[in-house]
C-alpha cells in the first residue's frame, strides 16, 4: 500500500508515518521546492520507519524564458545521493532523454559544472508550483489554482498541450473568468502573476482537441 503526494508534502509524509499502515511513499522532491528542509527530515524519519521511498517531480525542467534549462542529471543525482531515496521515477519523451537518465547511474558523483547548475536553479522559480494551497484563500472566485498552474507548466514546460488540453476540460473553466475582479488579491510565494497566466492558459480550452496528437 503506498501514498502520493506532490502539495503538503512533510504533513503527508509523516501522516504516512503515524498511521502505521502504508509501506511506500512516493513524493515531490526537488532542489527548488521552499519547503525542503522539512521534506527531507520527513523522508528520512518515513525511512528509518522501514517506508520505501520513490522521489517524483525530480526533474524540474520547466522554465520562464531567459532562464537557463534545468541540468536533469544534476537533479537526479542530487536526489539519488539521498541514501534515504530508494527510487526515483523520472519520465522521458524521447530517446535523449533517456540515455540521460540511464546514464546517471553510472556515477551518481555531482562534477563541478553540476553542482553550479543547482545553486543556479535553486533561485529559479520557473514554473512548478509548489502546491502550498495558500493562493486558493484569497481567490475571490475560488478557483482550483494549483491545478490551473499545473495546466500552465504542461504546456509550456512540458510542451504537451494535449495534456494541458485534457485537464482544462476536466476542471470546466470558462474564458474570462478573472474579468469579475478589479485585482487580484492572490499572492503566490513564487512571486507569479496568477491572474495573467490563468488568462493565458484558459485559452487553450476552446481549442478543439482534434488539434492536438
Amino acid at each position: 500500500m503506498g501514498l502520493t503526494t506532490h502539495s503538503n508534502v512533510p504533513e503527508a509524509i509523516h501522516a504516512a508515518v503515524d498511521s502505521n499502515f502504508y509501506e511506500v511513499v512516493m513524493a515531490s522532491y526537488n532542489p527548488r521546492q521552499k519547503n525542503l528542509v522539512q521534506v527531507k527530515e520527513a523522508i528520512a524519519r518515513a525511512a528509518d520507519a522501514g517506508l520505501g521511498i520513490v522521489a517524483i517531480k525530480v526533474i524540474r525542467g520547466d522554465v520562464e524564458k531567459g532562464q537557463k534549462p534545468v541540468n536533469p542529471s544534476a537533479s537526479l543525482k542530487w536526489v539519488l545521493q539521498d541514501l534515504n531515496v530508494h527510487a526515483t521515477i523520472p519520465g522521458f519523451s524521447n530517446f535523449e532523454e533517456m540515455d540521460i537518465d540511464l546514464s546517471v547511474m553510472e556515477d551518481l558523483s555531482l562534477t563541478d559544472a553540476e553542482i553550479n547548475d543547482l545553486k543556479k536553479e535553486a533561485s529559479y522559480s520557473g514554473l512548478f508550483c509548489q502546491g502550498c494551497k495558500r493562493c486558493l484563500q484569497n481567490c475571490k472566485a475560488g478557483l482550483p489554482i494549483p491545478d490551473l498552474m499545473r495546466a500552465y507548466m504542461y504546456m509550456y514546460g512540458y510542451r504537451q498541450p494535449a495534456l494541458a488540453h485534457s485537464l482544462l476540460t476536466s476542471l470546466k473553466i470558462t474564458q474570462g473568468v478573472c474579468d469579475n475582479c478589479s485585482s487580484c488579491l492572490v499572492e503566490c510565494q513564487n512571486g507569479w502573476k496568477v491572474d495573467e497566466k490563468i488568462n493565458d492558459i484558459v485559452r487553450l480550452k476552446d481549442v478543439p482537441s482534434d488539434f492536438f496528437v
